[in-house]
Parts: structure tokens; sequence; C-alpha cells
């Protein structure tokens, strides 16, 4: 991208607001969620990350221990053969170049309802 100065796409205003809605139809509908927010949770994500969509926790049990592995769950914002799916699918992933990211879902989904943070 950077070596072929290929600019960022962007999202269309209709896929933007399809994920604001989506995003705040997410909580108000809810889903069976256990709350783990008082567990101390790591990222492999670098600290500028603004999407933290995989993370681990560990906490002691008796004489072992459990391994949380928290993953964001964008099935339950993005519906299956609706336009952001389409787009989520045509893009396949976010791209990280020096400096800036092209996401794969719009910033309401990626950097907020669906990140870990």
């Amino acid at each position: 991208m950077l070596r072929e100065q290929l600019g960022f796409r962007g999202f269309s205003a209709a896929l933007e607001e399809e994920a604001m809605r989506a995003a705040e139809e997410a909580e108000r509908v809810p889903g069976p969620r256990r709350d783990l927010t008082a567990l101390q949770t790591f990222t492999v994500d670098p600290a500028t990350a603004r999407d933290f969509d995989d993370a681990v926790s560990a906490q002691r049990e008796g004489n072992g221990g459990r391994v949380w592995i928290h993953i964001a769950d964008v099935a339950a914002h993005v519906r299956p053969g609706s336009p952001l799916d389409v787009e989520a699918r045509r893009r396949a992933n976010s791209t990280y170049v020096p400096g800036a990211v092209e996401p794969m879902l719009p910033h309401a989904l990626s950097s907020e309802a669906c990140s870990l943070a």
C-alpha cells in the first residue's frame, strides 16, 4: 500500500450507519455472556492498537488455575449476508502499515463494540 501509494478506501456512509446500528442493537439484546471484566487481561496487540480483538487472562483455582481466552464476538454484531458481512469478507482482514490501519469493519465495530478494551 505504501510502495504503490494506494489510499485507504474507508467505508460508505451506508456501511458506517449500519455499523452504528449494529453496535447499538447488540447492546440492547443481551446474550449469554459472563462478566469477566474483573480479570486482569493481556492482549498481544501493541499499546497503540485501537482494536483489541483477542486477549488472555489467568486465575488461580484451588491447586491449579484457569486460563481464559477472550475473542471479540463479531457475529453478535454482523448478520450473515448483510452488507457489513459482504464488505468484511471482501476485505478479509485489517491491514496495518506504519502509522495507519485499514480496518476490516467500520470504527463503530472494530474499535468500539467489538473491541475488548
